[in-house]
């Protein structure tokens, strides 16, 4: 063992230049010296230390070269590939048994030979020792390595921190922070030897008390709780997991073999946030090391970066010999097993005696790390519409939004027909009852009918192994419809298919695991497509024979040798590494291009800032002058500051060029000059514009101007203009609020797809001057660079819009991909008609509340009509559904081009159908219907050849406002009925009765005014509790808002909230509810410290209001609020449609450790992607699903998934309207977390809590 093992970890033994022992031969060479053989006994970062072969003949030949410069010459014959090392070194300190040596230079492939020799010494010596005496030498030699790494991290940040930190200085803002950088620099080398022996003791006490050091934006707080680390630490925080997720997922796949082997051998349970050796730990135990060094943020930020270029480099070798040196967890074992089939499930005892028997739930008992979460997730789903029935008619329909009709089958299985049971429909029975080929389910699984075809399906088929090859048909199909897998590796996926289905079959495990082989093999080729050309053809003839010579040994072996996939894996990611590092590059050159242009640009507008400033002095300038800088001076005086400076004698010569003309050209200047001095100043300027200027003529021609004006003596006469009339560089327009959304919402690192492309392109940078984005290819080659309009504009208008992350492995995307198709359907069922594809009646509802919330016009009405349709055959009879089905069908498709854009419609009964339309009076909306029941009239209606009599009547709601539509609904539809009694064909709501009960909306305004100056409203609360709590203790409190105007006056709290919406001061009702919480909250400090918090009810225009947020922060910034116990909710609707002030406004509030809900998830049309990106707390169903629950079988899947995705993402659920022991034991049963309603709690004043 090495002198260095001790695992005490005292000062005295965490010293810079730690030794250790090696046995490796070597020479000492110097020119015009014999040859002196030795041996490498031992090792440091700073130097050798060589014992002689021949000790007499050594010392003699050494005795008078004390610090000669010479070179060590070792070749290390046990390792894989032999090679020479000559390592230049200075002699030292001589003894007589041999000799220490300095490095001139420290040779970092030559230390890391050595530490593999010294490592394959260790494997050697523990492979023969017994499992129980390997282990305490395996810990100790692990953590040894782990400790040389993170010595030779620190020493690699120094030797470069220096200068990042000076290059950093150059791009300050601002003089302070140019000098605190520079400062810095002094301040991290001394404390350095402080900062090391923290740095390492950290992550070695992280390692002894298998904890982590600190990776949670969290401090303990005074109660025993956790709280919000202030600001700054919270920004330093950020800085170190930003750049340890950035290793993390580069050494994702390394992470997911070594920490299961580190769990086994010191005995917890390993993951990214506790190991040791990963990135997470190691860079924050940096952080705190560098805690007490008084530099700027800036600075940190800058040694973070460091840390995460050195760990890149080191953490490579590190994480090669942990795997080397470590045995295989029990875990990797029990993940790669292949399932045991039926048959030899079934075979006798004795046979498998020589075996020993697994513990009993080993095989079901989890894995040390969450894997296959995202597999489940799609495993629910896909269970749903595995067992639904096609929907009732002909082929699936496409209503008036475009979108498929309910029943339509997911990729990779065929819809069960109609009526049959789902068990029967997906498998025949329970599970493990076996199913033999041509029985129904196999017809109704194109995956099995496809491994029927190819002679390899097993004797018996379960129902678990139909659904494993189901779930591998619609992930496949998915790749391809999403075009996931590039047109040069789909030949490959598709010659593997028949043996990956077999796999699925055999072992589940293979889809559900990240770190299965298969599973990785597939992530792996998907990796090589960066070669690809930009039509996704791959065009290198040896990567082409090499994937082949692996698919084909796949298909030949797999069945026998299941190993075949991870010496495929290992073989394949050979040729990815140097591709990944290759892109890399590519994409950090194309970066460094873009700041330098951005640099030239900032410079730029400087110039032209100080040509504003200084010219305009001059009052107005010539208009020769202004030529000159148009045609190319302005870059003259750009290339002298950038590359003499801007004090420099080439850039003031250029500046007195200007002064000089302006002061000749002067009408009546003091000195004229002579005819020599105007051809010398000529001569320069036409010398300099060669430089910069690419079409000769134009510089011809400016030099003739400005030779013309000089030389003219009618210089009073020369035309003038003010500069900035001709040197406006065009200025960036100003963004609507939807272009400021999307352009909040651009990251680097977002991958985009363009409609003009065939693939994704990946944004790898945004300037500020001018606003401009950069896009490149999978390859890291430049494809795209857009103005911010350009961009912003394409995505408006659909011509770009962001997909899946590549840099994600290709499972994961096409999981996300079909889960996302999966939750779109189902939530496109949830709110639609199945037969005709239009709206149903909760969501046509709802979609009328949000127009006319989002309204632009003031004085105009609505109308809420409804078409009853009679057909009835040539005889007379009526139709029956056969027929009305598909005539709906086609009305509804043609009813959107017959009304105006932003109408809505919605299936009403058996035969009609409502629409939602704006219109300046009750004459038009009259107009606009008769004139759409004259073009339905008219639109003949033919099937099979027989012609059906169609006679619709419609009755018309009128409204000032649409804040109850389903009133108005109810009244158009008795409208319509007296239509038809009356052989009209549209008919009016009589509405004089109401007409007394309805404002307009400028009474509406007046009356939110008297409500909000005399205080009539009031604050309740109900209580929110867990779901598996019997007790029903509640965990916080939701606030509610209640009007007090009796009378006249009197206004439900629903129709108050729409109201100030759709009147844009909804945000006044916010501040006030916000106000008198932080009031209640203030006063009642005991009260507060009990209850878990209070959970408040934004808008989205409140939280797309800048003042409002200030106004919180203010709030909060005062400290005597713990901001924890705020919760804010926000609708998803709302939070979709500001995405990115949503985010910043959360961000913002987090910081002070407040909590956010999405409210009414499952109303809009977002799901599991949207919610990735949301730092939530709670996830609250739409009140609708809980209502619907029992009654819905597809708002309950619908719930599941939701469930399922908060449980994947770990968001806490909440129900709310929970009134009976019927809905609360079947959402607990579901999996909710929290519930609220009458049942937990009916709402009280908000006082009463003290």
């Amino acid at each position: 063992m090495a002198n260095a093992t001790d695992n005490q970890h005292t000062g005295q033994e965490l010293r810079r230049d730690r030794r250790f022992q090696v046995s490796q031969a070597a020479i000492i060479t110097q020119p015009g010296y014999t040859e002196i053989a030795c041996e490498i006994r031992d090792f440091c970062q700073g130097g050798l230390f060589l014992k002689f072969t021949n000790p007499e003949a050594a010392i003699t030949a050494l005795a008078k070269r004390a610090d000669a410069a010479v070179e060590i010459v070792f070749t290390p014959v046990s390792l894989s590939a032999a090679q020479t090392f000559r390592v230049p070194a200075q002699l030292k300190r001589l003894s007589p048994l041999g000799v220490g040596v300095a490095f001139a230079r420290q040779p970092v492939d030559a230390l890391r030979a050595l530490q593999r020799l010294r490592m394959a010494g260790h494997r050697q010596k523990l492979a023969a020792l017994p499992t129980s005496a390997a282990h305490p030498h395996l810990r100790e030699a692990s953590t040894t390595l782990l400790s040389e790494t993170l010595f030779q991290v620190h020493d690699q940040i120094m030797r470069v921190l220096g200068d990042k930190l000076s290059a950093a200085a150059v791009q300050a803002s601002g003089i302070a922070e140019h000098s605190g950088l520079l400062s810095a620099v002094h301040e991290f080398a001394n404390h350095g030897p402080a900062v090391q022996t923290r740095f390492v003791q950290g992550v070695l006490d992280a390692l002894k008390q298998a904890r982590p050091v600190q990776t949670q934006a969290t401090r303990d707080s005074t109660d025993g709780g956790l709280a919000l680390v202030d600001e700054l630490d919270f920004e330093d925080w950020l800085a170190t997991s930003s750049e340890a997720n950035k290793l993390e997922e580069q050494f994702r796949e390394q992470l997911s073999d070594i920490e299961p082997r580190i769990g086994q051998l010191f005995g917890f349970a390993c993951d990214h946030n506790n190991n040791p050796f990963g990135p997470a730990v190691i860079g924050h135990a940096y952080r705190g090391a560098l805690q007490d060094v008084p530099v700027l943020a800036k600075a940190r930020q800058v040694a973070y970066a460091t840390l995460r270029d050195v760990l890149t480099e080191l953490l490579a070798p590190l994480y090669a010999e942990l795997l080397a040196l470590l045995p295989v967890s029990q875990a990797e074992v029990e993940r790669h097993k292949p399932a045991v089939s039926p048959q030899h499930a079934a075979a006798p005892a004795s046979d498998d005696a020589s075996h020993p028997a697994q513990p009993e739930g080993q095989a079901s008992s989890p894995p040390a790390q969450p894997r296959g979460t995202l597999n489940r997730l799609a495993g629910s789903l896909l269970d749903f519409f595995r067992g639904q029935p096609p929907a009732p008619g002909a082929a699936p329909a496409t209503g008036a939004t475009g979108a498929p009709a309910a029943g339509g089958a997911m990729p990779g299985y065929a819809p069960q027909p109609q009526g049959m049971p789902a068990a029967a429909g997906a498998g025949g029975g329970a599970a493990g009852q076996t199913m033999m080929p041509g029985t129904s389910g196999i017809a109704h699984s194109p995956v099995l009918q496809r491994l029927a075809a190819a002679g390899a399906l097993p004797p018996a088929v379960t129902h678990e192994m139909q659904r494993s090859v189901d779930m591998f048909g619609a992930l496949f199909d998915t790749m391809h419809a999403e075009k996931s897998v590039s047109e040069g590796m789909r030949p490959f996926f598709q010659q593997l298919e028949t043996s990956l289905i077999k796999l699925a079959m055999a072992d589940p495990e293979f889809l559900a695991s990240p770190a299965h082989p298969a599973h990785k093999v597939l992530n792996t080729l998907d990796r090589i497509s960066m070669v690809a050309g930009d039509d996704g053809k791959i065009t290198d003839a040896r990567l082409l024979r090499l994937m082949s010579r692996w698919t084909d040994r796949i298909n030949a072996e797999a069945d026998k040798n299941p190993g075949v996939f991870e010496e495929a894996r290992t073989q394949l990611e050979r040729v990815v590494k140097p591709l990944l590092h290759e892109r890399a590059a590519r994409v950090f050159r194309l970066q460094e291009m873009c700041e330098g242009r951005q640099h030239a640009e900032v410079v730029k507008q400087r110039i032209l800032r100080d040509l504003l400033k200084q010219l305009e002095s001059e009052r107005a300038v010539p208009n020769a002058v202004i030529e000159l800088l148009n045609g190319g001076w302005r870059n003259v005086l750009l290339i002298a500051e950038m590359r003499h400076g801007v004090d420099s004698d080439e850039a003031r010569e250029a500046w007195q060029v200007l002064q000089q003309l302006c002061t000749w050209l002067d009408a009546d200047p003091t000195e004229p000059p002579t005819t020599t001095q105007i051809q010398a100043l000529l001569q320069q300027i036409d010398q300099a514009l060669t430089q910069v200027c690419a079409d000769k003529f134009a510089q011809d021609r400016i030099v003739d101007q400005l030779a013309a004006a000089l030389l003219d003596e009618g210089k009073s006469q020369h035309q003038r203009t003010s500069v900035a009339a001709r040197l406006d560089d065009a200025a960036s327009e100003p963004l609507s609020e939807a272009q400021d959304n999307l352009a909040e919402r651009l990251r680097v690192g977002d991958w985009l797809q363009f409609k003009s492309l065939d693939a994704p392109l990946n944004l790898i940078w945004i300037g500020d001057q001018p606003p401009v984005y950069v896009f490149a290819n999978y390859r890291g080659i430049k494809k795209l660079d857009l103005k911010r309009q350009d961009l912003l504009q394409s995505l408006e208008d659909g011509g770009a819009q962001w997909t899946e992350d590549l840099e994600l492995p290709l499972m994961d995307r096409s999981y996300s991909a079909m889960i996302q198709k999966m939750q779109r359907d189902l939530l496109w069922q949830a709110s639609h008609d199945p037969a005709t594809g239009l709206a149903n009646r909760k969501s046509f509802f709802r979609s009328i509340r949000r127009n006319w919330l989002r309204s632009q016009t003031a004085d105009s009405g609505y109308a809420i009509g409804v078409i009853q349709f009679d057909i009835s055959k040539p005889t007379g009879e009526t139709a029956g559904v056969e027929i009305r089905t598909p005539i709906l069908r086609d009305y509804a498709q043609i009813m959107p081009t017959l009304l105006p854009p932003n109408a809505l419609l919605a299936r009403s009964g058996e035969s009609g159908i409502a629409f939602w339309i704006e219109a300046a009076g009750q004459a038009s909306a009259q107009a606009q219907t008769e004139a759409l029941l004259h073009a339905l009239t008219a639109h003949p209606q033919e099937i099979n050849g027989t012609r059906y009599r169609v006679q619709p009547a419609a009755g018309l709601a009128w409204a000032r406002d649409c804040i109850t539509p389903e009133v108005y609904y109810d009244n158009a539809n008795a409208a319509c009925a007296r239509a038809r009694e009356s052989d009209m064909s549209v008919v009016q709501y009589d509405s004089e009765a109401d007409e007394s009960g309805v404002l307009a909306l400028a009474e509406w305004a007046h009356e939110l005014t008297a409500i909000l100056a005399s205080n009539q409203l009031s604050l309740n609360c109900q209580p929110v509790a867990a779901a598996a709590d019997a007790a029903r203790t509640p965990l916080y409190y939701e606030v509610l808002l209640h009007p007090t105007a009796e009378g006249e006056r009197s206004i439900a709290t629903r129709d108050l909230i729409a109201v100030a919406e759709r009147l844009q001061r909804i945000t006044e009702i916010d501040r006030w509810v916000v106000r008198h919480v932080l009031q209640w909250m203030r006063a009642h400090p005991d009260t507060l410290a009990r209850i878990g918090g209070l959970s408040i009810n934004l808008s989205g225009q409140s939280v797309t209001n800048p003042l409002f947020l200030k106004y919180l922060q203010a709030e909060l910034a005062r400290g005597d609020l713990p901001g924890g116990k705020l919760i804010f909710e926000i609708s998803e609707v709302d939070a979709v449609e500001g995405h990115a002030q949503t985010q910043l406004f959360m961000r913002q509030l987090q910081r002070h450790g407040c909590r956010f809900t999405l409210d009414e998830f499952g109303a809009g049309n977002s799901a599991y992607t949207s919610l990735k990106s949301m730092k939530l707390d709670y996830l609250k169903l739409d009140r609708a699903l809980v209502r619907e629950i029992g009654t819905s079988m597809i708002d309950e899947a619908l719930v599941r998934s939701i469930l399922e995705t908060g449980s994947f993402l770990g968001i806490r659920t909440v129900a709310g309207f929970v009134e009976n022991e019927e809905a609360l034991a079947k959402l607990a049963e579901m999996g909710v977390d929290c519930v609220q309603g009458y049942l937990i709690g009916e709402p009280r004043p908000l006082e009463t809590l003290a």
